[in-house]
């Protein structure tokens, strides 16, 4: 096509139809593309993740439990290790939860199973 002459790019219709897209561009560019994109997708969420951390630990130290349970429980089942910690912190003294010693262990060992899993990578 005619198109090609000009750029290495295709025209904008082009853009919004996802079988043209794969068609025009190369394998090594569909890599790059890939590539960029779930490199996109990996930080956008990692900052979300590290931001709702926060924001439980905030409410934790402001001693608002009820808030910081609610925040960081989805995470630690997640597998974030700090959000694992807290619970194991909450349930271990009883901080806005029934104290419960063996719960306290539960999370403290998926924590120490996330971490190495963590530095293996």
């Amino acid at each position: 096509p005619s198109w090609r002459l000009f750029s290495c790019f295709p025209p904008v219709e082009f853009l919004f139809h996802p079988i043209c897209l794969l068609r025009c561009y190369s394998a090594s560019m569909k890599y790059r593309l890939l590539t960029a994109l779930v490199v996109l997708i990996v930080f956008s969420v990692q900052e979300t993740v590290a931001q709702t951390y926060r924001e439980a630990e905030a409410a934790y130290k402001r001693g608002d439990y009820k808030t910081a349970k609610k925040i960081a429980f989805p995470l630690a089942k997640r597998g974030d290790p700090r959000a694992q910690d807290l619970l194991s912190d909450m349930y271990w003294f009883g901080r806005g939860v029934d104290r419960d010693r063996c719960e306290s262990t539960k999370w403290a060992d998926k924590k120490q199973v996330s971490c190495c899993v963590m530095s293996c990578l």
